[in-house]
Parts: C-alpha cells; structure tokens; sequence
C-alpha cells in the first residue's frame, strides 16, 4: 500500500505524530534555508520532494531511538519553542499597539501646543484689557476731581 499525500496522511495522525510532523517540517525549512544561505542564494524557498510524509519518513527511520530523558527535554524543548512563538506575537502584537499610541500622543502633543498658545494669546489680551481698565479707572478718577 502506497502511503498517502499531506494532507490527507496528517490528518490521520494522531496528536504526538502531528507535532512531530510539524517539528520535522521547521527543521526541513531549517535546513534548506541553511543550505541555501551556504550555496549563496538569497531565495528561502524549499526544495520539492516527493512529499512531506515521505521526508518525514525518511527522517523517522534514520532517527536514533531516544532515552526517555531524552524524549523528555525535547518535550520540553517543544514547549519552550510554543511559548516563544506565542511570546513573538505578543510582541509583534504590542510593537503595532505602541506604534499606534505613539501616533496619538505626537497628535495630542501638537493639540496640546496649539491650546497653550491659544492661552498664551488670551493671556496678553487680558493683560491688555486689564491696562485699559486701569487707564480708564484713573481718567475717571481725574475727571470726578476736577
């Protein structure tokens, strides 16, 4: 029996074997850019080959077996690479976020400006008013006397 073609083979995987799937693809693309990086290529595209179940075979088989410790820390290790891309993200995620608020705040900064100038402008204008107010007070003032 012939093995069957991604997807339909991955979908029959059971859950270990899909992560094992998925962890055997990164290091296939690993290594291809690897290689691609060493020839002097810039293009980061993967080699064809006959299909990823059969390359994961292939891997499988010259696979040494593992310890249970073994099997253990790359468990681990899994885990780990989850959490950094989830962590990866996040940051992403914050690094749009804090691009956003830092539009805002050079918006508000500039509306900011323009109500401290209009301040400033109503303050001298006040300060003007007050001057008249006292001119006029001592002109009245004389006035009454005389």
């Amino acid at each position: 029996m012939q093995p069957l073609k991604t997807p339909d083979a991955v979908n029959r995987l059971s859950a270990d074997q899909k992560e094992e799937y998925r962890r055997l693809k990164q290091e296939i693309v690993k290594r291809e850019l690897l290689r691609k990086v060493d020839a002097g290529k810039s293009s980061a595209s993967p080699s064809p080959c006959v299909s990823d179940l059969e390359t994961q075979e292939e891997t499988v088989a010259k696979k040494p077996s593992l310890t249970e410790e073994q099997k253990e820390l790359l468990k681990k290790a899994e885990g780990f690479e989850s959490k950094l891309l989830i962590c990866r993200k996040l940051l992403q995620r914050d690094k749009g976020m804090l691009s956003v608020l830092e539009t805002q705040k050079t918006k508000k900064q500039a509306v900011v400006k323009a109500a401290e100038l209009k301040v400033q402008k109503l303050k001298e204008q006040l300060q003007a008013a007050m001057k008249l107010l006292l001119t006029s007070r001592l002109e009245l003032k004389k006035v009454e006397n005389n």
